[in-house]
């Protein structure tokens, strides 16, 4: 029978974010101060829109596709600030292009408005589906790079019903008994304000309150005597010598000292 000599050892399993394992990958900017900057983006957009209308008022020279397109385009604040700000590789690229597909959708409909329905052909219902498609795959945008879990989800549908609150219902209350409004100025607080604050910041907001109850409640919530149990950090255990009925291991082999050679006896033997 021959010894077997023992393998390389495997290194045992480490679970992913434990203090032994590796990091798990970091989700993309959190709190408070990405969530100011957030609404620092809404109001951003919000005086860029008012800013590109008075310089078109002081100019004087009017023309529908620049002046149109002006504003469309400040709404692309939005697609740069969630790919900078999304959650991981996945939220950036799917929350950031969803808001780009909602920016799309918004000059398409300007260019619409001014090319081929210069002559009031398409029917007002066009108009209101993708007036509506904007805002939903913007708080679906806002949702997927921002936010974690799924309840968050639940801010698409409120989307829609906030979009048709102020559609059918809150422009009434706005509009101007005396006829529509022509002053941009004056558009711009009673109509783009109220639109952007109604059906696409409070959805958002809805959203992020959700989240925050579900991550507090997780956070709060202990494990009972029969949950699962966190697994914790392995320890390397040095290899030990394999044993079994078919397996022979010498063990430790005594090392024998050289002895000295043997002197002859100093007298000689007694002779009887």
């Amino acid at each position: 029978m021959y010894g077997q000599q023992q393998g390389p050892s495997m290194p045992p399993y480490v679970p992913v974010g434990s203090p032994a394992g590796p990091k798990p990958p970091k989700p993309g900017p959190t709190g408070t101060g990405v969530a100011i900057a957030s609404a620092a983006v809404f109001g951003a957009v919000l005086v860029a829109n008012l800013l590109v209308r008075i310089v078109w008022r002081e100019v004087g020279a009017f023309n529908h596709w620049a002046f149109f397109l002006s504003l469309v385009s400040v709404d692309f604040i939005f697609v740069v600030y969630l790919f900078v700000v999304g959650r991981g590789t996945m939220g950036k690229l799917v929350g950031g292009g969803l808001q780009a597909f909602s920016f799309l959708v918004v000059v398409g409909t300007v260019v619409l408005s001014l090319s081929i329905d210069s002559n009031g052909a398409v029917p007002s219902g066009v108009y209101d589906v993708l007036d509506a498609l904007s805002v939903v795959t913007a708080v679906a945008a806002w949702g997927i790079a921002r936010r974690s879990g799924w309840l968050w989800s639940v801010s698409i549908p409120i989307s829609l019903v906030t979009w048709a609150l102020y559609r059918y219902v809150i422009v009434d209350l706005l509009s101007d008994p005396m006829g529509p409004r022509t002053d941009s100025v004056d558009q711009w607080m009673f109509n783009v304000v109220p639109w952007l604050l109604i059906t696409t910041a409070i959805p958002i907001l809805i959203g992020w309150g959700l989240e925050l109850l579900t991550r507090t409640a997780s956070s709060n919530t202990r494990p009972g005597p029969g949950a699962p149990q966190a697994p914790r950090p392995v320890a390397q255990i040095p290899p030990q010598p394999q044993q079994g009925h078919w397996q022979w291991h010498p063990g430790p082999q005594q090392v024998q000292r050289p002895q000295a050679p043997q002197q002859p006896p100093s007298h000689p033997p007694r002779q009887g």
